[in-house]
């Protein structure tokens, strides 16, 4: 019985020595694996911690240089917007000059055409003569009439009226109605207003005195203002 025993335990003992054997032969090669695949690991992590901060420094270059495109190009706009502001401005006022200046040579050119119509009524050399002998002749007789005045000494006292209060061609005083109201000419010299209907033509009249035009191109003889001035003198 003994003898079975040690033989049973002999053929244990032979069975267990090359599996010992192979499983402490095992695990320095796992172990060298693992080694292996966590060098291979940490140098992949190490070379994208390295493409990682690449890529960061990367993007924070540009986002730099994208603010500085944004800071310059908000600089060139406003460069660009203050530009069109004052050319607009310019340009407006450009414009203005040029309606002005329209507005000027339409009112001159108006008036030249008065004066060229003037000319040409007055073409007629004889009414021009007569109309101006007229004149003459009124002013002579207003200048005597006011020779006789001044040779008074006291002309308020005889009830006459002053100078300025009578029109000078036909030596009517004014009044405050009617055609002998005074109107004012553009030269500004003041006539009655039966005197202007009588020397007037359908668009202007010319003064007796200094052949200056007043336009009636858009009014009447009667629209012409009242000097009511000479009443307050």
């Amino acid at each position: 019985m003994s003898r079975r025993s040690n033989r049973l335990a002999g053929i244990s003992s032979s069975q267990d020595g090359p599996a010992k054997s192979t499983r402490s032969n095992a695990v320095p090669r796992i172990l060298k694996t693992k080694n292996a695949e966590m060098e291979k690991l940490t140098k992949e992590l190490k070379k994208c911690q390295s493409q990682l901060a690449a890529e960061k420094k990367k993007t924070i270059k540009m986002t730099n240089d994208h603010k500085n495109q944004i800071f310059e190009l908000n600089l060139a706009r406003g460069r660009l917007e203050r530009e069109i502001d004052f050319n607009r401005a310019e340009y407006r006022a450009e414009i203005n000059r040029l309606l002005s200046g329209h507005e000027h040579d339409n009112v001159k050119l108006k008036h030249l055409e008065l004066q060229l119509k003037a000319l040409t009524d007055d073409y007629n050399r004889d009414e021009v003569l007569q109309r101006d002998r007229r004149t003459i002749a009124a002013l002579k007789n207003r200048n005597k009439d006011l020779t006789r005045r001044l040779s008074k000494k006291d002309e308020q006292k005889i009830g006459e009226p002053m100078a300025w209060k009578v029109c000078e061609i036909c030596l009517n005083e004014y009044s405050q109605n009617g055609d002998k109201t005074p109107r004012l000419l553009s030269c500004g010299h003041t006539l009655c207003l039966g005197c202007i209907k009588q020397i007037a033509k359908p668009d202007y009249v010319v003064c007796p005195f200094d052949r200056i035009l007043t336009s009636l191109a858009a009014r009447s003889t009667e629209q012409l203002p009242k000097n009511f001035l000479v009443f307050n003198m």
